[in-house]
């Protein structure tokens, strides 16, 4: 019982550094780096999700505009990974 408590307060914690260290980490420091998708890497084209992470970083840092030039589909697409995450950070509460 001691250990699930323990495991508990651990993962609230975690839940609620996570967002704080994704806001802090610097948008250039994202958008800079080379593309990993698999996908443009092989046939040199870009996928539905390409650019999803910078567009994410972007919508977290409050440059909508810029996001959607990214992604067309990362309003929509954050907006549900954040409705999942809220989601499973109050069902762990409530354990």
């Amino acid at each position: 019982m001691k250990n699930k408590k323990q495991r508990n307060y651990i993962l609230i914690i975690s839940y609620i550094l996570i967002p704080i260290i994704i806001f802090i980490i610097p948008v250039d420091f994202i958008e800079d780096g080379e593309s990993i998708c698999v996908f443009k890497r092989l046939f040199h084209k870009e996928c539905w999700g390409c650019g999803t992470t910078r567009a994410f970083f972007n919508i977290i840092h409050f440059n909508f505009k810029k996001a959607y030039e990214f992604n067309k589909l990362s309003p929509m697409t954050f907006s549900l990974c954040v409705f999942v995450y809220i989601k499973s950070f109050i069902n762990i509460i409530k354990k």
